[in-house]
């Protein structure tokens, strides 16, 4: 254990020092690097000595006249004494001779600055013995070694163990602190055979020989795996998947092995902390230097969830034993096959579920909460996307880079425009031109394949802005029969239209057209000042990406040829749906009285708008929000009404009396504020029910709407996909799927925000007990932060468990915008107040079930 001291107190500490004592000594340690660390490390024992060992850093510029070092000893925890020891760089040594055989005995690491304050590590044991330890030598293989020792003169008994110890570093104590392999049996002379190891890594290793309350350790010694690499033809599989998947796991040499366990950015594989704040990676780290997969093959990355939903759907597979090895073995469309083992994984030094779960590592963070990476589990019979902590070591299933994406045509058929706006600014892309290789391609910038030559320069706009001014350059529209349309702008804003025909290559990833392509107006096909000239504005041009939103389509340029990237974005993104705000009213004759204010909108959860309407009225009737064909295209979106403003100034209102959604199934999302015909009608149809202004109730008109000048409405697109609560019934054995079940959250009744509206979710399985039990919702507490509900019923193999109300946790637990539903959480504030009787050592059986459990919760209101 590390004790960490807060450099900002400590200095603090100093700094009082070197002004009270005024001596060359305080000034030293005034001046000097703060102390940061101090470790109690481990002991090297005979039958009447030891040897004590520990880590101090911080005092490289200390004088050492400024401090003591050493360890507190003796035989009871609560009765030690100091011994001094020496510092040889951060290495800590304290000798102790005259020991009693057999023994056990306490020691912590201390450092003491200036005899005023004393710094300590944890309290560990030794025990005095005649046992001797030695470690064998050995050579390293593909990706295993056989390790062992040999121990001599050593007691017997139930808590007395033998094994290895593991690193990658030569120091003997990480040596010591390093991955704990115990072997199967104590013995005299012991070996096993190490697999999962990393190809072309010395590792350091010792034998040692654990008494309980001590542990004595044989020499350090090493060996190196040999190196291999991956060959992109016949250690990876084509399923007929988008990607391809390699044979086997890494740190194995065959598909029939479980290979090693990686936890979270550990790049080592013997990382054993249980402390999330060892792995520091907080992001997600595909194709970076924390991702173990691509920084042992470079070939490959970690695969993302959603590579194994593609795997579990798109595939057959059987659960079946392969040499001794347990897992799914997986059938392609195209026949080909693939075998997982289910490898379980570690915490800690501790394997758990071998050759019952598969739970396999991705480069995704827990977005929610990033002590948690996303990971893959599946058994017999079951699979699904979850989380671990980032601790917690996994299998990892390496794929290839190279990705199989096939150019749908289909997706061209829109309006394209170039992504980048008067200001400067693009939505989808950093710039609104890269530039590339001539080498480059659909399978270098889509498919991620490697390619000699292949080269990329992704600019901002700030340093394209000669050859691509913030303009608007018009539009380009390809259509079903082949048919496209570019409107080009030049440079003094004068609009050209041409209508023509195209050809998509699928096989060549290229677009042949009979007009020019649009393009900035300094693209040009002759050369002249101001201009950047290229090749070709209409044959052969190479299609680089699509999707959905956003296209590249490069040229080349003639001089220095390079491709130029033009970056194209669909018109909806880049301008937006039509917000329309519509006030009708009082008076009714009016010659704007079904007018209509209009912004654009995007398609970006999170994004708010400002919709302002000019004018005068006197009264409302009619006031509503209509946003052309957002329902058809997002049938989930859920918006929000942020502020109301008459005349510049804001206004009370009661959301909870809006109405929103597909009111009128035409594909338009409608936000009715006050409609005397609408979904809020009253029973004469000529007046709204309930008014969501001023005193509410029933009226023809609402007065308090308004207005001399002006009626605006601030809103914003809280969700394009709705809101899911899902059910986390994780044990104190960590099974869980994180979540376990889920239900969607129809959160509005009649287009009325919910009221009242009760749930059920339900999770056929089992487990042993609860240690982590909650409901959540992502996002929703930041969409709506007054939004309230209440847990109606937990039950557990079909009966009802009974709890105290008044104890569960409700809202933005960790202020991270989720809303939570906490039933117990043993990290959680839930564990030390648990409203579940029978709660012992951070877990409550009442929670556990063999078949199945059901939560039932109500949303109480949204506002």
């Amino acid at each position: 254990m590390k004790t960490k001291i807060l450099s900002g107190l400590l200095s603090l500490t100093l700094g009082f020092f070197a002004i009270s004592c005024g001596n060359d000594e305080d000034f030293s340690v005034a001046t000097g690097n703060v102390m940061t660390e101090i470790t109690t490390g481990s002991a090297d024992v005979t039958a009447n000595s030891a040897v004590m060992h520990g880590t101090v850093k911080g005092l490289e510029k200390q004088s050492p006249a400024a401090y003591v070092v050493g360890v507190k000893f003796g035989t009871s925890q609560d009765n030690l004494s100091e011994l001094t020891g020496s510092l040889d760089g951060n290495t800590m040594t304290v000798s102790k001779t005259g020991l009693t055989n057999n023994t056990t005995y306490y020691y912590q690491a201390y450092v003491t600055l200036q005899g005023k304050v004393t710094y300590t590590g944890e309290v560990k044991t030794l025990v005095t013995t005649n046992a001797k330890v030695a470690t064998k030598e050995t050579t390293g293989g593909l990706m295993k070694a056989t390790l062992g020792g040999t121990i001599t003169d050593y007691p017997t008994g139930k808590d007395i163990s033998c094994g290895i110890v593991i690193s990658l570093s030569a120091d003997d104590e990480a040596v010591r602190a390093g991955l704990i392999v115990a072997n199967s049996e104590l013995s005299g002379d012991f070996s096993f055979e190490q697999k999962g190891l990393l190809p072309g890594k010395t590792y350091y290793y010792a034998a040692y020989l654990n008494l309980g309350s001590g542990i004595v350790y044989g020499d350090v010694k090493s060996f190196t795996t040999t190196s291999h690499d991956l060959d992109v033809d016949d250690d990876f599989v084509d399923l007929g998947l988008s990607r391809k998947w390699g044979k086997y796991n890494l740190g194995a040499s065959k598909a029939a092995e479980y290979g090693g366990l990686f936890a979270y950015g550990d790049l080592t594989g013997l990382n054993n902390s249980t402390n999330v704040s060892d792995y520091g990676q907080e992001g997600d780290i595909y194709l970076t230097n924390f991702d173990i997969s691509h920084a042992t093959y470079s070939k490959t990355t970690l695969p993302t969830a959603s590579d194994f939903v593609e795997l579990f759907n798109s595939c057959t597979y059987v659960w079946k034993t392969i040499d001794d090895v347990t897992g799914y073995e997986f059938t392609g469309p195209n026949g080909n096959k693939l075998f997982l083992p289910a490898a379980g994984s570690r915490t800690g030094n501790t394997i758990s579920n071998k050759e019952v779960l598969g739970n396999y590592l991705t480069g995704s963070i827990n977005k929610g909460n990033k002590d948690f990476n996303q990971s893959f589990t599946f058994g017999n019979g079951y699979a699904d996307k979850g989380v671990s902590p980032r601790y917690t070591a996994l299998a990892v299933r390496p794929v290839s880079t190279a990705r199989k994406v096939a150019l749908q045509k289909e997706l061209m058929k829109n309006t394209w425009m170039i992504d980048i706006d008067v200001d400067g600014a693009s939505v989808e892309f950093v710039g609104p031109v890269y530039f590339y290789g001539t080498q480059n391609s659909w399978a270098t910038e889509t498919n991620y394949e490697p390619v000699m030559g292949a080269w990329a320069w992704k600019p901002t706009h700030a340093d394209t802005k000669k050859i691509c001014p913030a303009k608007e350059y018009g539009s380009m529209k390809f259509e079903d029969d082949g048919k496209v349309t570019v409107t080009q702008i030049d440079a003094e804003g004068k609009e050209t239209i041409q209508t023509g025909t195209y050809i998509v290559d699928e096989t060549e990833k290229t677009v042949t057209l009979d007009i020019d392509i649009l393009t900035p107006y300094t693209f040009s096909t002759t050369a002249g000042e101001g201009l950047t000239q290229i090749d070709s504005k209409q044959t052969k041009l190479k299609i680089l990406s699509l999707t959905e939103t956003a296209m590249q389509i490069a040229v080349v340029r003639t001089e220095d040829p390079c491709l130029l990237s033009i970056n194209y974005v669909t018109d909806i993104v880049k301008n937006g749906y039509k917000a329309k705000l519509t006030c009708y009213g009082i008076p009714n004759d009016a010659a704007d009285a079904w007018s209509s204010a209009m912004t654009r909108i995007a398609p970006i959860q999170g994004n708010q708008y400002t919709v302002k309407f000019t004018g005068q009225r006197n009264a409302g009737e009619v006031y509503i929000i209509d946003v052309e064909n957002f329902a058809k295209d997002y049938p989930s979106a859920v918006l929000r009404v942020d502020d109301i403003k008459v005349d510049g100034s804001s206004i009370s209102y009661d959301a909870n009396k809006f109405f929103f959604g597909d009111i009128e199934g035409n594909g338009n999302y409608r936000i009715e504020l006050f409609n005397k015909w609408g979904a809020g009608h009253n029973d004469a149809w000529n007046g709204v029910k309930d008014s969501p202004f001023g005193t509410g109730g029933e009226k023809t008109e609402e007065p308090v709407i308004g207005f001399t000048q002006s009626f605006e409405v601030v809103f914003t697109i809280v969700s394009l996909n709705g809101f899911t609560a899902g059910y986390t019934c994780c044990d104190s054995g960590w099974n869980s799927s994180w979540p376990d079940a889920s239900t969607p959250l129809n959160l509005f009744t009649n287009f009325a925000p919910a009221k009242n509206v009760e749930y059920q979710i339900t999770f056929e399985g089992s487990r042993a007990d609860g240690m982590i039990n909650l409901i959540e919702m992502q996002n929703l507490a930041k969409a709506f932060p007054k939004a309230t509900f209440t847990l109606n019923k937990v039950e557990c193999d079909n009966l009802e468990v009974s709890f105290d109300a008044t104890k569960i946790l409700y809202g933005d637990l960790e202020d991270k915008g989720n809303y939570r539903i906490e039933l117990y959480n043993t990290f959680g504030s839930s564990k030390d107040n648990s409203a579940f009787a029978g709660e012992t050592e951070g877990k409550v059986p009442a929670l556990g079930f063999t078949s199945s459990t059901t939560v039932s919760f109500t949303v109480n209101s949204l506002y």
